[in-house]
């Protein structure tokens, strides 16, 4: 077992499973080389220090889909029938069971809740000069925003805003059994069994939202490095992306 470790400057974090990550927003580390210590557990003289070149042909993803609706209430069981009072089934002085009690009815479930709309979003792309080229992005909605880095090389970006999917419908509660019927001569009559309440319905899905990107004239080449996703929560399409080719200035 060892212990790794972020060495100043601290652009890279370990969590308690030893995994190292960037921060998110890559004008922190785009021009450092993050820097280790891996040190044995028990053995703090036993350890290695090593660099990590950060890479940027991944698959990048910007999310700006809604969130999904909540599930229904189930509705409540209900409670059996009572039993039916005994009678006599001696012959010389007979006598009915009594009838059981109906059992009562379930409840209904809840309707599901309907899923968020997806949020518009306006996607900007310009390719970073260098050894090698680095596409430079910047996605923003209303509410956030996130940059990138991606090599023309092997890395792609898919930005989703997409409608939430409905919230499924609550299940009906079980209807309650028909008590049973008593002893005697003749025996009672078993009471009926309550009907079982309706299922919810499907809550309504969120709509797509639009994509909107603008890629600078020296990007062009790349642009099918960026894929989008706007579906509406019933997975029906959305409105189609809008891409234009125009100038666009360096993001940062």
């Amino acid at each position: 077992m060892a212990i790794i470790s972020q060495c100043p400057p601290a652009e890279a974090t370990v969590n308690k499973k030893g995994i190292v990550s960037l921060p998110a927003d890559p004008r922190i580390s785009e021009t450092a080389i993050p820097h280790i210590r891996i040190t044995a557990i028990g053995h703090p003289d036993i350890s290695a220090e090593l660099d990590i070149a950060v890479r940027y042909d991944a698959a990048f993803a910007a999310h700006f889909s809604g969130s999904a609706g909540s599930k229904g209430f189930d509705g409540l069981n209900s409670l059996e029938g009572s039993a039916g009072s005994d009678g006599s089934i001696d012959l010389t002085n007979p006598s009915a069971g009594g009838t059981g009690t109906d059992g009562s009815n379930g409840g209904d479930g809840g309707n599901g809740q309907p899923g968020q709309s997806g949020e518009n979003v306006h996607v900007w792309v310009t390719l970073k000069a260098g050894v090698p080229p680095l596409l430079q992005v910047r996605a923003a909605s209303s509410t956030h925003e996130r940059l990138f880095l991606v090599s023309p090389n092997g890395g792609t970006l898919t930005v989703d805003a997409n409608g939430g999917a409905g919230g499924a419908g609550g299940s009906g509660g079980r209807g309650g059994r028909g008590g049973s019927g008593g002893v005697g001569f003749p025996p009672g009559l078993s009471g009926h069994d309550g009907l079982n309440g309706w299922d919810g319905h499907s809550g309504v899905g969120g709509a797509a939202s639009t994509i909107t990107v603008s890629i600078d004239l020296h990007a062009q080449g790349f642009a099918d490095r960026l894929h989008f996703s706007n579906r509406n929560g019933d997975g029906a399409p959305g409105p189609t992306p809008i891409v234009r080719f125009e100038t666009v200035s360096p993001i940062w």
